[in-house]
């Protein structure tokens, strides 16, 4: 990943919207897609802060210890929401 991207931001853009915000009202479909667009991102490939930031802001999640532990709780609670 560009080191300068955050992960939202390479959400934002993978996912083909305009505003970051557009990933916080999802059809389920488009929820699905989100779900196997960050299944695909290795957890090293964003700092930790980065995980929790889309955890927080795409969950409402709490922050986790390790970038796996965050990962893995964001596509847990995409998927309960799904």
């Amino acid at each position: 990943m560009n080191e300068k991207t955050g992960l939202l931001d390479y959400l934002t853009a993978q996912m083909n919207y305009a505003y970051l915000s557009e990933l916080r009202f999802l059809s389920r479909e488009e929820r699905n897609d989100l779900i196997r667009e960050i299944d695909r991102i290795p957890s090293e490939d964003f700092s930790l802060w980065e995980w929790n930031d889309a955890l927080e802001y795409l969950a409402k999640g709490k922050s986790k210890p390790n970038t796996e532990e965050a990962k893995s709780e964001l596509l847990s609670m995409l998927k309960r929401s799904s």
